[in-house]
């Protein structure tokens, strides 16, 4: 009777592993796209202060479109007479 239990508790142990790596697989499967030779097109462009120094403030976050003439963010730079000015770079 032991014997019984014990091979249906491993049996249910069993089949509740392989389902649950089953619904791991299948969900990873659907819902993530993977690949082995991506490729990224588009266009790059470099982005500089005239001056260099502390950034003040960033107006843009990552994935923001921009159009040119907008601004970017404003740098503190030291002029030449030591005096702090505050630049921007404009795109």
């Amino acid at each position: 009777m032991k014997k019984m239990i014990l091979i249906n508790v491993i049996t249910i142990i069993v089949l509740v592993v392989i389902g649950v790596l089953g619904f791991w697989f299948w969900h990873n499967t659907t819902s993530y796209v993977t690949t082995d030779n991506a490729k990224v097109d588009g266009d790059q462009i470099k982005i500089s202060s005239p001056a260099s120094g502390q950034i003040k403030s960033l107006n843009v976050k990552q994935g923001d479109k921009l159009d040119k003439g907008d601004k970017v963010a404003e740098v503190l730079a030291q002029g030449q007479d030591g005096q702090s000015k505050d630049m921007f770079k404009v795109v």
